[in-house]
């Protein structure tokens, strides 16, 4: 494929989206879903820690932590859901800003990515600055933020799990996976980074 000025090898899963499948955000947790396990199954990696929808726990995963997730805004910040809606992102892997963008084509909001930040911290900044609205999981919420309800749709919950290779008979794996699983339990609750 050429592109301007490169000429790159690609491969192209949804040239034509007659279907309108492509940005589907259930289609895309799924797609990431299957990756997952298509990794852990063939080996390519033996122990994953992942944060997923709570609805795709497996019965062979560790849960270590449950948690809500919430749209989330400043105090301050005044927005007009009849206007687009600047959403603030974390980046494109982002399984719930994927729900996101498909909540609001569904509720007929329009949802506007305005800022795209892989960080945790990034992102509790710009929500406290007043630029727009998120999702945000309800341990990393403060008491600068407001919690927005009966506007969208709420949001399902989160976990954390420890998912591993089912073939892996690794000790090494057996003994991180005792050990994260302690870690995490002696703490209390997952803390950010």
């Amino acid at each position: 494929m050429q592109t301007g000025y490169e000429t790159r090898s690609l491969i192209n899963l949804c040239s034509n989206n007659y279907l309108g499948l492509s940005n589907d955000g259930r289609l895309i947790d799924a797609a990431h879903t299957a990756l997952d396990a298509y990794e852990l199954n063939d080996g390519l990696i033996d122990v994953a820690v992942m944060q997923i929808f709570k609805s795709n726990v497996q019965p062979t995963d560790i849960v270590l932590y449950e948690d809500q997730l919430h749209w989330i805004k400043s105090f301050d910040y005044e927005f007009d859901i009849s206007k687009p809606i600047p959403f603030l992102s974390f980046d494109e892997n982002c399984f719930f800003r994927h729900w996101a963008l498909e909540c609001g084509r569904s509720q007929e909001h329009i949802i506007d990515i305005v800022l795209e930040c892989s960080s945790t911290a990034g992102i509790a900044s710009a929500i406290v600055s007043g630029l727009g609205v998120s999702l945000l999981n309800g341990r990393h919420i403060t008491p600068e933020m407001q919690v927005i309800d009966n506007i969208f749709t709420p949001p399902p919950d989160v976990a954390y799990v420890i998912r591993s290779n089912r073939k892996s008979r690794s000790k090494a794996v057996e003994i991180l996976t005792q050990e994260i699983v302690r870690e995490v339990g002696n703490i209390g609750a997952l803390r950010v980074a």
